[in-house]
């Protein structure tokens, strides 16, 4: 039965104002009722038959989310590793414009091939002891970030890339302070900075993707930390594609790497194994400056040795390149040539199973007496021993004096070369000398060959 309020006939003053008050009550009931059911929609993750305006951005399991940060947001409070799937297309204005916190083991993957996310330039930051997984997806103007938490400590997870497309107009696209990032697939860049920044408590690893920059930066900028390299492509239009500074240690055991300035060892170190493949077989190494190159397991790769600066008389003899104990710096010696490096060369010191650097000058001999030099000048090394001097023709009866510098100094085969500018040798062709009379009051000088 239905109760019509407005056909109840009420006709006293008293029951007119109670029939008031009733339905005053009615209608407020009413109005808190829609107030709470639109709370709990607000409070609630979109569901899939919930009507809605807004796009569905990302979905975990049956659960729906109009952004990204949603979407993680529930993930982290779960007691349980969650996987985030994208749903729409990136849209042509951010859909994300805060900094995301990845609290939880959380994988992402997309849709389909067109699904993914546009930020603006915030960053996404992983905290320790969980694991950001990316299979797949676009993700634009977005920095992976080991930003500070409210605890101001460094998110320091790990993020492992496996696929995905990455780029950036705002930032760079890794800035890496501390933890560990896994890259196994992927497209990245271009970006308006570097593309990865990775600093002295971060290690990046990296077995396979193709990484491009366009922009002003590097492709990658060390400023410490470990970089491991054992796969993918490297290019860098208008900069340095690969950077070592800082003490930083660069380990390149395959890959392609590109490029005008392919690597540019600064001040740190570069390790070398396998065959990697560098661009005219070009690497940048600033040895006079802190650079180092260490051969740590089979090269099959011939590499060419450049510098930014020529060495000065300061470095006449420093080391380059060592070996690791079961190579030969002699028998490597051959791979590596050092270019633009005006007098200085590369040598093997067996001795040190190093490949060092050295100044290089000619030494010039002369035989006072005019007879004639096998060779008149040879190249010795600053630092080393002046060797065999070359052979002499003199007269029967006669013999060759001692070499020696302008000063006199007696220099024979085993005298290091302490002069680091060319100069001259000089030795004499000698017999016997007599003094004899020469008439009642003078004497002559004659030389004889010896008996």
């Amino acid at each position: 039965m239905k109760l019509n309020l407005n056909n109840l006939k009420i006709n006293n003053p008293f029951g007119k104002f109670l029939k008031n008050i009733f339905l005053g009550v009615v209608l407020l009931l009413i109005s808190f009722s829609g107030v709470m059911i639109s709370t709990n929609l607000i409070n609630k993750p979109v569901k899939e038959d919930t009507p809605v305006n807004a796009a569905i951005v990302a979905k975990i399991g049956s659960q729906s989310f109009d952004t990204f940060k949603a979407a993680v947001d529930y993930a982290n409070a779960q007691s349980t590793s969650q996987i985030i799937e994208l749903q729409t297309a990136p849209t042509s204005t951010a859909s994300d414009t805060e900094n995301i916190i990845i609290a939880n083991d959380i994988s992402i993957t997309a849709n389909s091939s067109t699904c993914g996310i546009r930020f603006n330039g915030n960053t996404i930051g992983v905290l320790p002891g969980c694991t950001l997984t990316i299979n797949s997806g676009y993700f634009y103007d977005c920095q992976f970030s080991s930003v500070y938490n409210s605890n101001n400590t460094y998110c320091s997870g790990t993020i492992n890339i496996k696929g995905g497309t990455f780029s950036s107009t705002k930032t760079g696209m890794v800035k890496l302070y501390a933890g560990n990032m896994t890259i196994s697939g992927g497209t990245f860049g271009p970006a308006s900075s570097h593309l990865f920044d990775i600093y002295q408590d971060a290690e990046l690893t990296i077995s396979d993707g193709a990484f491009t920059n366009s922009g002003g930066g590097k492709t990658i900028n060390t400023w410490g930390g470990k970089v491991n390299i054992n796969g993918g492509t490297f290019d860098c239009l208008n900069n340095d594609t690969i950077k070592v500074d800082n003490n930083a240690i660069l380990s390149i055991n395959g890959g392609t790497i590109n490029g005008t300035n392919p690597v540019w060892v600064a001040n740190g170190q570069l390790k070398l194994k396998g065959s990697p493949s560098f661009k005219n077989s070009l690497v940048y190494a600033e040895f006079s400056g802190g650079a180092r190159i260490d051969v740590v397991g089979s090269l099959t790769s011939n590499i060419k040795i450049s510098s930014y600066t020529t060495p000065n008389d300061t470095y006449i003899d420093k080391t380059a390149i060592t070996f690791d104990s079961s190579l030969s710096s002699s028998s490597y010696l051959s791979k590596f040539t050092l270019q633009n490096g005006g007098n200085f060369k590369f040598y093997a010191d067996s001795s040190t199973n190093t490949i060092k650097f050295a100044k290089h000058i000619t030494i010039s001999y002369k035989v006072l007496g005019g007879e004639s030099v096998t060779s008149t000048t040879r190249e010795v090394r600053v630092g080393g021993v002046y060797g065999n001097a070359p052979s002499v023709t003199v007269p029967n009866g006669y013999y060759l004096t001692n070499w020696t510098d302008a000063l006199g100094n007696e220099i024979t085969s085993t005298t290091k070369v302490a002069v680091a500018e060319d100069h001259t040798l000089y030795a004499l062709v000698a017999g016997v000398v007599k003094f004899e009379r020469l008439g009642r009051d003078k004497k002559k000088v004659s030389v004889y060959e010896v008996k």
